[in-house]
């Protein structure tokens, strides 16, 4: 995934916003769910993003490259 969004020079939520005065559950084009196993949760990212203590708008992408 994260080569395909490089290729459209994609690197972060920030890279994604519809519009910033948007609904925050609509703001951004992609959300991604992921497992907290520790916190035994799930996230919608970048929604939830500050539940992780990341910024999405500022940070690259929280997974690993492959």
């Amino acid at each position: 995934m994260r080569g395909l969004l490089k290729a459209k020079g994609v690197r972060r939520f920030g890279d994604l916003v519809r519009r910033e005065d948007a609904e925050p559950r609509f703001r951004h084009k992609l959300q991604v769910i992921a497992s907290d196993l520790t916190e035994r949760r799930l996230l919608v990212l970048p929604r939830d993003a500050g539940l992780s203590g990341w910024n999405p708008t500022t940070s690259t992408w929280p997974w690993p490259s492959g």
